[in-house]
């Protein structure tokens, strides 16, 4: 390990954020610039400055959901890229100025989205501009601290320079396409057919898809199996109806399923995993969606499990302890996945009381919203609405 806080992103990852921006990453939004301004923030003394300090082992701001996660014994974004990027570099140039090697381009170009999940905004999803304005009096409410110049945010601007970097690049690449929705988005399109026409789809070692499965261009789709690697990710937090409830979808679970049932038909598919983020809604119905996901794509299905860092007032740790308890105790073969669940706030009685009462606030405001009611679904939460 070179040091305690190094990870390779300043050196190896080229992101763009579905809000219009990029960055180091996309966790650390505390390096951002506008998506036209990205050369100069990877060529830039602050970006310098914080490549020194992760060799010196120096804390970075910006990047405490990694180290929590890491605290947790949950895999995190950094040490990811440490284990998949990191060996293309040259150790003895990473204090150099200006040194690099771009071989992973984690983008979402396009804030274009067919669901309003609950832990997401419009930063990140059309769909929710309409609640997001009706809430716009809560000011500590999540949907409401990124401020967006138009509801519909397309990063076309952004394409030359990727395929720029891409065909610059020394190595072989991997391509993470996010959104938004990427299999439907007009961005998406068009950076897989400039790649195609560069022959670049060739030089890609993978391209990963992190989707919600449920809404796709079908050109897209064509353009994909002309990739030689195919990882595919479906992002599920639950099943049924919670499902639904969480994602703020009208497309009911039943469709969901005929619609991910024919994605992974995709012939050049080489990984499939789903993605499931864990907070308070979704926390004691971990154990069920496990089981689903083993029994609806089989047994070998690897999952990736993250602990929601932000908001703080939707993080699994707020839900009683004795009620996660239960959970634990259901998830005797997951030992890892178990002791995260059960880590308490770390905080005090005052502000974790004030995490829960804006809990309790938010979801009363969206399901007023949306028709719907959270103790349908989770009657156990019901001492959290009190």
């Amino acid at each position: 390990m070179i040091s305690p806080t190094f990870c390779a992103a300043p050196w190896t990852v080229h992101c763009v954020n579905a809000s219009g921006t990029a960055g180091m990453c996309c966790l650390n939004h505390r390096v951002t610039v506008p998506v036209d301004q990205h050369k100069q923030l990877l060529s830039s003394q602050s970006l310098h400055d914080i490549k020194l300090g992760m060799l010196a082992g120096e804390h970075i701001d910006g990047c405490e959901k990694c180290y929590s996660n890491e605290l947790q014994g949950i895999y995190s974004l950094r040490k990811m890229y440490n284990d998949l990027t990191g060996q293309v570099l040259d150790q003895s140039r990473l204090a150099e100025p200006g040194y690099e090697n771009r071989v992973w381009y984690d983008l979402s170009l396009s804030n274009l989205c067919n669901q309003k999940c609950r832990i997401c905004g419009q930063y990140n999803s059309t769909a929710w501009h309409k609640d997001a304005m009706a809430m716009a009096d809560l000011p500590w409410a999540h949907q409401n601290t990124y401020h967006l110049d138009s509801v519909l945010i397309e990063n076309h601007s952004a394409i030359d320079d990727i395929l720029a970097s891409m065909q610059a690049s020394k190595d072989e690449f991997k391509i993470e396409l996010k959104g938004g929705e990427p299999l439907y988005l007009d961005t998406s399109l068009r950076l897989l057919e400039e790649m195609i026409k560069l022959g670049l789809n060739d030089r890609t070692r993978e391209l990963r898809i992190m989707t919600n499965g449920t809404q796709y261009d079908n050109r897209v789709m064509q353009l994909l199996e002309l990739f030689p690697s195919i990882n595919m990710s479906f992002s599920i937090d639950a099943i049924g109806k919670l499902h639904e409830y969480t994602r703020g979808t009208s497309i009911t679970w039943d469709q969901c399923r005929r619609s991910w049932q024919q994605l992974i038909k995709l012939p050049n598919i080489s990984k499939f995993r789903v993605s499931n983020t864990i907070y308070a809604y979704t926390v004691l119905r971990v154990p069920e969606l496990i089981d689903w996901v083993h029994s609806e794509f089989g047994k070998q299905t690897s999952m990736s499990h993250s602990m929601l860092h932000k908001p703080r007032y939707l993080r699994a740790n707020l839900v009683p302890h004795h009620l996660r308890q239960r959970t634990v105790d259901r998830l005797i073969n997951y030992p890892a996945l178990a002791a995260s669940l059960i880590i308490d706030p770390k905080s005090d009685d005052a502000e974790v009381a004030e995490r829960r009462s804006q809990f309790k606030l938010y979801t009363q405001r969206l399901d007023q919203l949306r028709g719907e009611s959270l103790l349908d679904l989770v009657p156990e939460l019901a001492e959290m609405m009190a």
